[in-house]
């Protein structure tokens, strides 16, 4: 099954790989796409016109502002280390 959350991110972005900790421990299937921020795609400005990431795509909406992956906090944790927002 496919990915059906894109996260358009630089390696080296601490908001990042905080998003990615909080994927992989929900338990959310994304996929990761990893841009030169040195050599932005235009691509990339259409989607995040600040060319900030990280940027959490999905078929129907874009976040990119990292208060907005706040519904990911609210899933149930695979986790025991991480407890869901109340």
């Amino acid at each position: 099954m496919a990915a059906r959350l894109k996260l358009i991110s630089h390696k080296l972005c601490p908001y990042v790989q905080r998003a990615v900790i909080a994927l992989t421990e929900k338990g959310v299937a994304f996929e990761r796409i990893d841009i030169d921020l040195a050599n932005k795609p235009d691509w990339f400005l259409a989607v995040s016109p600040l060319g900030k990431t990280p940027v959490l795509q999905s078929a129907m909406s874009r976040f990119s502002n990292p208060r907005s992956f706040w519904n990911i906090s609210r899933r149930p944790s695979r986790s025991r280390y991480i407890r869901p927002i109340p």
